[in-house]
């Protein structure tokens, strides 16, 4: 009986571990993709505002923010649900991108910084200009977390290889 127990003990003991540094990214990454799946979810409701509704907040919206005076209302709201549907797209990828990391598959990685990158120049035209600060904090964030699974991909591996 021994002896079986020391068989199971090889077998387990040959699965790569999953290092802590990207265990932590991989977590944090779940807790940021699952907020955006969250804000790409509500602005898909958008899509269900009923005219009258529009009519109704689009005064207390430009109220608030004068520099969409010069929009109409109906498709201002049109872009922000085909905005959720992109991000929703976009951190499914993504999402798909970290779950194969965490299983310490490196193609994952290549699915992870695609996902990334175009999610960050997709422009949306919201009537405003938006400052560059908005853009370059999502590039830098994202940036650092592309370098920490770089640094990881020495512990990964392919499909092929069994992770």
């Amino acid at each position: 009986m021994e002896n079986n127990e020391g068989l199971l003990d090889n077998t387990t003991s040959a699965t790569p571990e999953r290092p802590e540094m990207l265990k932590i990214v991989c977590i944090l990454s779940y807790i940021g993709i699952g907020l955006m799946l969250l804000f790409g979810i509500l602005c898909t409701f958008s899509f269900a505002l009923s005219q009258e509704t529009i009519d109704e907040i689009w005064p207390k919206i430009i109220e608030s923010n004068p520099m969409l005076e010069s929009l109409e209302a109906s498709a201002f709201f049109h872009t922000i649900g085909i905005m959720g549907l992109v991000f929703i797209l976009f951190n499914l990828a993504s999402l798909a991108g970290v779950m194969m990391m965490w299983n310490l598959n490196k193609k994952g990685f290549f699915i992870y910084l695609a996902a990334e990158l175009i999610i960050n120049f997709i422009p949306f035209d919201m009537g405003q200009e938006k400052g560059a600060g908005g853009y370059i904090m999502n590039i830098l964030i994202d940036g650092i977390f592309i370098a920490l699974y770089a640094v990881n991909l020495k512990h990964m591996g392919t499909s092929s290889e069994g992770n």
